[in-house]
Parts: C-alpha cells; structure tokens; sequence
C-alpha cells in the first residue's frame, strides 16, 4: 500500500517528536483510503502516558483518548487510518514491543526526530499472518 501524508502534517509530526525527546511522542494519523492508496490528512497529538520511566522506549495512549480521536474523527468525515510515534535516538523500524501492541489495517508512522523539526519517517502496517510488519511507501505531499 501507498502512503500518503502533506508535508505540513509531517513536519508537525516531526516538531511534536523533537519537542518531547528523548521521551516518545504518539498521535492518531486521520484520513481515508482511496483506490488503494491511504492519504493521512491529519495528525491530532496525544500523550504519552506510560510509565515516566519507560517513556524513552515505551508509548501508551489512553482508551479515552482512543475514543475521543475516533470520534473526532467521524465528526470530520475522516477516519483513524493509525498512529504516529517517535523511536528518539532510534531507528525508524517496529520494534518488537510495538509488534506487540499493533492492530490490523492501522499505518504505523515511525519518526526519527532530528534538530529542526527534520528527520526520518517510515510507514508500517501489521502482517496478514502479524507476525510482523510490512513497509508501506511513504510519500510526501507538498
């Protein structure tokens, strides 16, 4: 699958990861699919609340928040295609912790902020059989 994400989404995306490393930041990627391709139209900021000491290799976002993205999400037109976090000081892979915690159908944005709001960003999805991910072609709108 292809991946489409404005370059102004991105570069918050970016800004929100160099602004809370070397924690993990984390957020929901709203959009739709359209003829195969899934265009991510926005980015809503969620925090982090896993425990303060994991928080430089862990992310958790509360159910409520799950919720109130989703359902601000409906309200929009859009859908939740996934979520966005950042691996400061890392790579842009799945780790096997995120492994762990990926649903089916979601694009997992995985950001690698660096000064300046720049930096690298890979999309990701789960699997058919989830044994892992698979790379989706990530390309950058401006």
């Amino acid at each position: 699958m292809r991946t489409q994400i404005p370059a102004d989404v991105l570069r918050s995306i970016m800004e929100h990861a160099a602004a809370t490393s070397p924690e993990e930041c984390c957020g929901a990627l709203l959009g739709r699919d359209e003829d195969g391709v899934r265009h991510i139209v926005r980015a809503i900021r969620l925090e982090n609340v896993a425990d303060p000491a994991e928080r430089h290799n862990r992310y958790l976002i509360s159910p409520h928040d799950i919720i109130a993205v989703e359902e601000d999400a409906a309200r929009a037109g859009l859908e939740v295609v996934g979520y966005y976090h950042s691996h400061p000081g890392g790579r842009p892979v799945p780790s096997h912790i995120d492994l762990g915690r990926a649903w089916p159908v979601n694009t997992y944005l995985i950001v690698v902020p660096q000064g300046g709001g720049h930096g690298h960003a890979r999309a990701w999805r789960l699997a058919d059989d989830e044994a892992g991910f698979v790379e989706d072609e990530l390309v950058e709108i401006l």
